[in-house]
């Protein structure tokens, strides 16, 4: 690009990177840009030791985000450095790609519900309560309450009570 003409600054614009860093390759002989590479590709990461256990979760749990990781490693390992948090996604990155492990999409059950008349809606409320305060046996539960509204003039309203006790699932 240089000896076509381009100035430092065009090349850098059509690579997105700094223009130093552009001027800096630009005064490299090609060998040096070689050993420059190589150097930086042989470079000890601060989170190798811990790939090993980043690629099994990986494989196991291919939705697995960066800050999960992030949290997994600090829980399992209590040497395990401060680094950021772009740190460990730049890890998790390289891992998914050197060991060809693709995130895998969560499949979400709600989509967009159609416009309804003026006055006419659902609701949903969503709790969590301990039965401690209540009682002296201490569970978990979740409760969703649903109200309808018919849509006609005659508004009849319906209750319904969904309880799912959490302390059976160890929550």
């Amino acid at each position: 690009m240089r000896r076509s003409g381009w100035k430092v600054s065009r090349i850098a614009d059509f690579l997105v990177i700094n223009r130093r860093t552009v001027s800096k390759y630009l005064s490299m002989t090609e060998q040096e840009y070689f050993a420059y590479q190589e150097s930086i590709r042989a470079r000890k990461r601060e989170l190798d030791p811990y790939e090993g256990f980043v690629k099994i979760k990986l494989e196991l749990f291919p939705q697995t985000s960066a800050a999960q990781m992030h949290d997994w490693l600090k829980e399992h390992y209590d040497d395990f450095p401060v680094v950021s948090p772009k740190t460990v996604f730049n890890f998790v990155m390289k891992v998914r790609q050197e060991h060809n492990i693709p995130k895998t999409g969560q499949q979400r059950d709600y989509s967009i519900v159609e416009e309804l008349p003026f006055g006419v809606k659902d609701t949903v409320n969503c709790t969590t309560f301990d039965t401690q305060k209540c009682t002296t046996l201490r569970s978990k539960m979740m409760l969703n309450l649903f109200r309808n509204q018919k849509p006609d003039h005659n508004v009849q309203s319906g209750y319904v009570l969904y309880s799912k006790n959490l302390t059976q699932e160890g929550l």
